[in-house]
């Protein structure tokens, strides 16, 4: 577990905090190609997010501070 937990913040450190999202304005959303970009920028932040709540959570379980559930396994 220990080297499970040692692992998790070596991703963390590597990860960013946050995916910048492009900005919006009248002229680029004319661009479908913006659109389309804007679109998965969206969905890698999402799921950036995601990763770093579950590796956060990872952590906990491995200094146990929290149980480990079906998901965390």
């Amino acid at each position: 577990m220990s080297d499970l937990g040692e692992r998790v913040l070596v991703y963390l450190s590597i990860l960013p905090d946050k995916v910048n999202r492009l900005e919006r304005n009248s002229e680029s959303m004319k661009d479908p190609l913006f659109r389309f970009l804007e679109r998965e920028v969206t969905v890698a932040s999402n799921l950036l997010d995601l990763i770093r709540k579950h590796l956060k959570d990872i952590n906990l379980m491995c200094k146990g501070e929290i149980n480990a559930t079906n998901l965390l396994k």
